[in-house]
């Protein structure tokens, strides 16, 4: 029997953005970066945007005391970079992790896919550069992965047309995920569904991206994240 996993996250590593937005857009990139007290913060510009964790499954107390330590003005405890096992960021590390753990194969999400992009909509562009960037990494990904890694793509449906250009470079650099359905589908991630920028209709801008309903052999997959428009309808 096949053991897949469908729901694992690689930690970007923190010039992950610099290094694979587009050079116009560098100077909107988002990092990972210490602050005084050597806590590790995913920054956008001059804004602190979230605290990253070095988590362990299970170890919730470690979490826990870097957050008391934090909210006391304490240095950390540890540097986050330097704890961060090479399996959480490493594809090829990762690959032997999951041999360690009997799983076949996985997905693999952006970790801080959900954290920053409420932060950056103010900025369609800037939004959709590092986007981008994760999507990059993502061919890397998938080329390190030995076709047990299937990294989701990572998009929005603010711009349609910036949409089928990411979905097309995708399934060239292998960016498939070929778990949903039938072999060689493409599984998307669309965190800002339902959203309330750009037109008034976002299911009919589903429905003009995804050929799901005519075309059963792709599998797209939304994440319902806008709280405010959910709540607003």
């Amino acid at each position: 029997m096949n053991v897949v996993d469908c729901d694992q996250h690689l930690f970007e590593p923190p010039d992950l953005w610099a290094r694979y937005i587009d050079p116009v857009h560098r100077d909107s990139a988002l990092r990972l970066d210490e602050d005084v007290l050597g806590y590790t913060w995913l920054w956008w510009r001059d804004q602190q945007i979230a605290l990253a964790f070095h988590q362990v499954p299970g170890d919730t107390q470690a979490v826990g005391g870097q957050l008391r330590r934090l909210r006391d003005g304490q240095p950390a405890e540890y540097s986050y970079a330097e704890m961060v096992p090479a399996d959480y960021t490493d594809p090829r590390a990762r690959l032997r992790r999951l041999d360690e753990l009997g799983i076949d194969a996985t997905m693999v999400f952006p970790n801080n896919g959900l954290v920053w992009e409420r932060r950056l909509s103010a900025d369609l562009a800037a939004l959709l550069a590092n986007m981008a960037a994760w999507n990059r990494w993502a061919g890397e990904v998938a080329a390190d992965g030995a076709g047990r890694l299937f990294p989701v793509v990572h998009l929005s449906l603010r711009d349609l047309d910036w949409l089928d250009r990411q979905l097309a470079a995708a399934a060239t650099a292998g960016v498939r995920v070929r778990l949903m359905a039938k072999a060689g589908d493409l599984f998307m991630f669309c965190s800002d569904y339902p959203h309330s920028e750009g037109t008034a209709d976002p299911r009919g801008d589903y429905r003009r991206t995804c050929p799901a309903a005519s075309e059963p052999d792709v599998a797209p997959g939304l994440f319902g994240a806008n709280a405010a428009w959910l709540l607003g309808h």
